[in-house]
């Protein structure tokens, strides 16, 4: 009996091998993997060459994808049956009431869950599309603050006004032959010059003051720092109880996961903050204490009589990985009362609130 098959979700994301490593340990194997991959191989071969066989190798290779998407929501669903079935993972709106307030209550009531399922709203947090804004924000910049240029010019009929008439007498001067003409003819242009370079400067300033561009070493600094920490980093944070924003399941999802291969039309789908909820299924890989941590490892330095080079040298170099470690710690933003989880799937669940519900 599947308990999870009158569910229809929009799978955004799924870990293929981290769920078909735990259908395999379940069920002893997951040969409907090699069939798909046998198929796929067959298809992409299939077309080569004109007419219909290029046409027949194109349907068979789309029929894979297919065959491959509902083997995504065979084996998520067969997954989830399964880790319920054991009692391996907690649903949290089964074990808390949707209103709940409390952190330390939900902390409570799943301490020792190996499996979460959460649903909520959520934020996706793209810190390399950071980095790609980031080395292309001066030249929009740029562009921006030149519209605004333009704009204000365009405000001022006296600016259009100066440059037509500066243009005119320079027409004028190299028509003149005589110099006491040409003369008088340039001394004209200088106080008309003198109050254009006052109304450029005038629009410079509103310019400046509408549009504020951002310091070369400022941009750089952010692009080398997500570069360093974490440059790869695709945080997605569920929040499960609205009442309670400040517990959330946080976890980092790999960019070959995602089911949709196109990343940027997926984030202009359903945006860096979706409107709609979605869940996560995943393993509980951390859940930050108030303060420290629940073991120190260097802790048996100080039960040592005592030391010798050898073991002064293991010390400092593992207090210097442990010390870099600290620092990229801070770069998680995983606190409590948050949890992290390696994620499983993330998906919406498509509800019909007026539809009956079909018996399985």
């Amino acid at each position: 009996m599947h308990a999870n098959r009158q569910e229809i979700r929009d799978i955004v994301y799924l870990d293929f091998e981290k769920a078909a490593s735990i259908w395999s340990q379940v069920k002893g194997g997951l040969p409907e993997k090699t069939a798909i991959a046998e198929d796929s191989e067959k298809s992409t071969g299939g077309g080569a060459g004109v007419g219909s066989t290029k046409v027949t190798g194109e349907l068979s290779k789309k029929k894979s994808i297919l065959e491959e998407r509902t083997l995504h929501q065979d084996i998520l669903n067969s997954v989830e049956n399964e880790l319920t079935i054991r009692k391996l993972v907690i649903d949290l709106k089964d074990v808390l009431q949707k209103d709940e307030s409390s952190p330390e209550n939900i902390r409570s009531k799943i301490q020792d869950a190996c499996y979460i399922k959460a649903e909520g709203y959520s934020t996706i947090e793209n810190y390399g599309n950071i980095i790609r804004v980031s080395k292309g924000l001066g030249g929009v910049v740029d562009f921006i603050l030149n519209g605004v240029i333009e704009s204000e010019r365009k405000k001022n009929p006296r600016y259009f006004e100066i440059l037509e008439k500066v243009k005119s007498l320079k027409q004028k001067i190299k028509r003149e032959k005589d110099r006491n003409k040409k003369a008088t003819l340039s001394n004209m242009i200088k106080p008309l010059e003198d109050e254009f370079e006052r109304i450029q400067e005038e629009i410079s300033d509103i310019a400046n003051k509408t549009v504020k561009k951002v310091d070369e070493w400022m941009l750089d600094g952010i692009q080398n720092w997500i570069g360093t920490f974490m440059k790869t980093r695709i945080n997605l944070r569920v929040y499960p109880f609205q009442n309670c924003p400040s517990f959330q399941v946080i976890c980092n999802l790999k960019k070959d996961c995602f089911v949709d291969d196109d990343l940027q039309h997926l984030l202009y789908g359903y945006g860096s903050i979706p409107n709609v909820k979605v869940a996560v299924l995943g393993l509980v890989t951390s859940m930050p204490l108030r303060e420290g941590l629940p073991f120190d490892p260097m802790s048996e330095f100080s039960d040592l009589p005592a030391s010798t080079k050898t073991v002064e040298l293991e010390r400092a170099f593992r207090q210097v990985h442990f010390a870099v470690d600290e620092l990229e710690s801070y770069m998680r933003f995983s606190r409590y009362p948050n949890i992290t989880i390696h994620p499983i799937a993330v998906y919406r669940i498509l509800r019909n609130q007026n539809a009956i519900q079909p018996i399985f």
